[in-house]
């Protein structure tokens, strides 16, 4: 009994190292640019593809919630919704700059693949 013991805790403090099925290629590997090609290149166009549709789905939301809040805004004196209107433009503005950010990305990534 105590040598069973002995073998499972030597068993399970000094495993061998495996190799993994999803192994990266090192870069300086001849496969390295062929893996770029074939998973992370379109792994990054997939994630910014996603993150544009969630900028337009949130200007969407935010131009809605301005022209909700368009009729409080027509006092002269006492503007109820003033700073929560003023936030709510200020983050549109923030998203729409964002967006053409991530689109010019993903032009570019998409423009750099056509060089390789």
């Amino acid at each position: 009994m105590p040598r069973l013991l002995l073998w499972a805790i030597v068993c399970a403090c000094c495993t061998l190292p495996t190799a993994s099925t999803n192994a990266q290629p090192r870069f300086n590997s001849p496969a390295a640019p062929y893996y770029y090609l074939q998973t992370t290149y379109h792994r990054q166009v997939q994630l910014l593809e996603q993150q544009i549709r969630v900028r337009k789905a949130e200007i969407a939301a935010l131009e809605r919630q301005l022209d909700a809040w368009a009729p409080f805004d027509r006092f002269r004196n006492g503007r109820p919704l003033m700073v929560t209107i003023e936030n709510s433009s200020l983050i549109l503005m923030e998203a729409k700059l964002d967006l053409a950010r991530l689109e010019q990305d993903l032009f570019a990534l998409v423009h750099s693949r056509a060089y390789r």
